[in-house]
């Protein structure tokens, strides 16, 4: 004779955290052991036994560690599908563990100041480097030409022309004394020579620049 077993029409339905529990002392599995094994920490797989979805990391982990689990229990996929689609439709967009991306309020908050200090140490650095251009370029020397006399000339007269190119706004010294410059730049100044060998030093400088100093040995015999 065939007896039947009485089923309560009321009877819970078991849970996707049940069957995972079931199926790991089944196989008389510590979570110790299945750490060990699988890689999830004990406080994950204890949330998953335990029906407590909070207690997962967010973002896909928990799906993740679902299917993990289970596949390790050597459960039915397809059932572990369907109880992972069924705990889809129980949460809402506010509260879906399985969503991509998951930013508590708290990070939402802090990204906004991350990207204000990104901007304002960037805008403090350019500032930096534009001051350290200007001043590189205010105490630079002006730049100076000398056309002629060419180094080390020897002639046979007793004057020398020293012609030379520079910057605006540059003072010119020829041994000392102010050269005049027109206005493109451009000076000349005559210089008495005595025999024998003569040092002529040329300097450019302006306000607040180094000085760019040239020199030329003359021989006048």
């Amino acid at each position: 004779m065939v007896t039947f077993k009485k089923k309560s029409l009321f009877e819970k339905p078991i849970t996707l955290g049940e069957k995972l529990k079931n199926a790991r002392e089944k196989e008389h599995l510590s979570l110790e052991r299945v750490v060990k094994n699988i890689g999830i920490k004990k406080k994950y797989l204890k949330s998953l036994e335990d029906n407590n979805l909070k207690g997962l990391p967010g973002g896909l982990y928990a799906k993740k560690f679902i299917k993990q689990y289970s596949k390790y229990l050597n459960l039915d996929q397809d059932e572990i599908d369907k109880h992972i689609e069924k705990l889809l439709n129980h949460t809402d967009s506010h509260n879906n563990y399985f969503s991509h991306k998951k930013l508590s309020k708290k990070r939402f908050l802090v990204f906004p100041k991350i990207v204000r200090t990104i901007l304002i140490i960037t805008v403090v650095l350019a500032c930096l480097l534009y001051l350290g251009f200007y001043f590189n370029n205010l105490i630079s020397p002006p730049q100076l030409k000398i056309i002629s006399p060419q180094p080390n000339q020897i002639i046979n007269k007793g004057f020398v022309d020293i012609k030379g190119e520079t910057d605006p706004e540059t003072e010119v010294y020829i041994n000392g004394s102010t050269v005049l410059i027109d206005d493109n730049s451009y000076f000349e100044k005559k210089i008495n020579l005595k025999k024998g060998l003569n040092k002529i030093i040329i300097e450019a400088k302006q306000r607040y620049s180094r000085t760019n100093t040239k020199t030329r040995q003359i021989k006048f015999e």
